[in-house]
């Protein structure tokens, strides 16, 4: 929020963050449909996230901190495609989830459309000076990493998922499988 290079800048992660504060909260009132698949609030808040995801925010605090540019060029991404209707969206659709779960998803992917997140990284980019060839070089190795620990991150979640008998990771089901 307080990148240092611009004034604009800031005002515009400043306008994402008022765009996205409360997010958690939207996508978390769907998270009382999750009581109907037997997975209650104590139980989600007691949960450890997948190893994939862990590495992915980690990677991008250590990004925020340490190559602010790099990590927003990630926020483009990391919003979405500047599409009608969001893919997950549709696929919860196609497969009748219920309508508690899948309408604070929809409002999210709403908002983040309406506010046009999917072309922020874009829009910072036209503010800043022109890059010189050594930072270009380590943006790409960059963006060579980011997307395998992406990748990993949305192949973690299917492998998890589509596998797992039990959907919260908790921290004593972790030491549980370990003895």
């Amino acid at each position: 929020l307080s990148f240092p290079g611009s004034a604009t800048i800031r005002k515009m992660m400043n306008d994402f963050y008022v765009d996205e504060h409360g997010h958690d909260g939207l996508v978390a009132s769907g998270i009382r449909a999750l009581d109907s698949v037997g997975i209650s609030t104590d139980a989600l808040a007691d949960s450890v996230p997948l190893p994939t995801t862990q590495t992915l925010c980690h990677a991008l605090t250590y990004w925020a901190y340490s190559d602010p540019v790099f990590f927003l060029s990630t926020l483009g991404l990391l919003e979405g495609k500047q599409q009608k209707k969001d893919s997950f969206i549709s696929a919860c659709e196609r497969f009748g989830l219920d309508e508690r779960f899948v309408a604070p998803i929809r409002n999210h992917a709403n908002i983040n459309l309406k506010s046009g997140h999917a072309n922020l990284s874009r829009l910072i980019f036209e503010h800043l000076p022109p890059l010189d060839a050594p930072t270009v070089e380590r943006l790409r190795r960059s963006t060579r990493l980011f997307i395998e620990i992406y990748d990993r991150f949305f192949s973690g979640v299917w492998e998890h998922y589509s596998q797992a008998g039990n959907l919260i990771r908790t921290v004593e089901g972790l030491a549980g499988d370990n003895q």
